[in-house]
């Protein structure tokens, strides 16, 4: 189910708005541990970038589907960081 979804209609029916939506990229990372305490191993699935990673990425997907146009970011959670990292590196 898309979260968003009564917000999409409202934009796209009511208001007429073109909506681009994203995700946050499911990058994977194996990080491998060794805990002393036990004298194991732990191996670990880390499944998001950082947030200059997740930003650049969305930045890319932006200047492709709305070139020369201007962009309104509604975001939620980790999302918000990395659209708040776009609208940084581009006034700083």
């Amino acid at each position: 189910m898309q979260y968003w979804s009564n917000v999409l209609t409202i934009l796209r029916k009511k208001v007429g708005a073109e909506v681009i939506v994203t995700a946050v990229p499911g990058f994977v990372r194996l990080q491998c541990l060794f805990d002393l305490l036990f004298m194991t191993y732990v191996l670990s699935i880390i499944r998001t970038g950082s947030i200059a990673s997740r930003s650049e990425n969305l930045d890319r997907v932006l200047q492709d589907k709305a070139v020369g146009r201007g962009v309104n970011f509604l975001a939620h959670s980790m999302g918000g960081l990395d659209c708040k990292q776009i609208v940084v590196e581009a006034y700083t």
